[in-house]
């Protein structure tokens, strides 16, 4: 039960922090196509 309470939790972070990655990819490309 532990186990599976942490596993979930991790790929909900996992979830989150991949959106935030795409964001900040999306800002960065963004801001070189601007340049």
């Amino acid at each position: 039960m532990k186990e599976k309470k942490k596993e979930a939790l991790y790929n909900k972070n996992r979830r989150k922090t991949k959106l935030k990655f795409k964001k900040v990819l999306r800002f960065i490309s963004e801001k070189i196509i601007h340049r």
